[in-house]
């Protein structure tokens, strides 16, 4: 696919203007499909069966890849801590997480330099491991060879679900998260004293801003001395105090799991300190889409398999703050 066409994807995904498209961008990607299916709004069996529309499924699989990168940057607030790195086949993703504490300075008396001395980056490399994450879905073939799936609309889909299983396993490894530098235990409602030391302790260890993550439920837990206007018209648009005491408070999305389950706990909050970007994400390849001739199928149903190669992983700087209470 040329990079004209990938841009106007992107800007047509975001809902922005493109100089690329004269009109709507979305006509212009569904005349694109048009195009690739010999100008017809409709799936042909025999035609695909003969091979003569052999840039449809191309086109497709450009939308799914244009869908997957953005749904991945634009559509959470965790955008901003989101390191992504994309590879060839078998490549060996590495990254580095640097050690964002302060060095220690020492006095020493005069004619000796005999300190401990101190990496000035240090941090470690994590490797993550990519696995393939499939998608296989089927429809009757009557209804798309009368023109009656969208073909946006499936797009759509598929990248919303690959993007909310993306989230859902970074939920369920920040959930398991243990290692951190300060961590406070409270047997009970968290207390805003607690909390407001926690953060202190972050900032002093790292000279930074720190902010604080948790469930909506979580961090409406905390309770605060002095509020205004501005915390109760929180309270009402968003369910929370996005501010505690001058820190930023930004909500985690809770996700299900098979058994219908919360993934991430009501009742544990992190505070990280700078713009350390904690999840690392890594893909490698592009994504597969293989459609399957609905002929091969007893009954009659056209499948699809997308496949994506990825590897995600949840790697905090030990200089953080966990806050868990009953």
């Amino acid at each position: 696919m040329e990079a004209n066409f990938r841009k106007l994807c992107i800007d047509a995904y975001r809902g922005v203007p493109t100089a690329f498209a004269e009109g709507n961008p979305t006509d212009v990607i569904v005349n694109k499909i048009k195009e690739a299916n010999n100008g017809s709004t409709t799936i042909d069996y025999k035609a695909i069966r003969d091979g003569k529309c052999p840039e449809l499924f191309a086109v497709i699989e450009e939308l799914i890849d244009v869908a997957l990168d953005v749904t991945a940057l634009d559509n959470s607030p965790l955008a901003d801590m989101i390191e992504t790195k994309n590879g060839e086949w078998d490549d060996k993703p590495e990254f580095l997480v640097s050690d964002n504490s302060l060095l220690t300075v020492d006095v020493v008396a005069n004619g000796t330099q005999g300190i401990r001395r101190q990496r000035l980056i240090g941090g470690q490399k994590v490797t993550l491991t990519p696995v393939n994450k499939a998608i296989k879905i089927y429809e009757e073939l009557i209804l798309i060879l009368s023109g009656r799936i969208d073909w946006v609309e499936f797009v759509n889909r598929v990248a919303k679900s690959f993007e909310r299983e993306f989230y859902a396993s970074v939920a369920k490894q920040l959930n398991n998260l243990s290692t951190a530098r300060f961590t406070v235990t409270a047997s009970g409602s968290p207390t805003e004293s607690g909390l407001l030391n926690l953060i202190e302790k972050v900032e002093a260890a790292t000279g930074k801003t720190a902010y604080v993550l948790g469930t909506r439920t979580a961090l409406r837990n905390f309770p605060m001395s002095q509020i205004g206007e501005t915390v109760k018209d929180d309270y009402y648009d968003v369910g929370f105090s996005q501010r505690f005491n001058g820190t930023p408070c930004i909500r985690l999305k809770n996700y299900l799991d098979a058994a219908g389950n919360f993934v991430l706990s009501d009742t544990r909050v992190y505070v990280i300190a700078g713009d350390d970007k904690f999840i690392k994400h890594y893909i490698e390849g592009e994504p597969i889409v293989i459609a399957r001739d609905a002929a091969d199928n007893a009954d009659l149903t056209q499948e699809y398999t997308v496949i994506r190669r990825e590897g995600t992983a949840v790697v905090v700087s030990d200089t953080m703050g966990v806050y868990d209470f009953t």
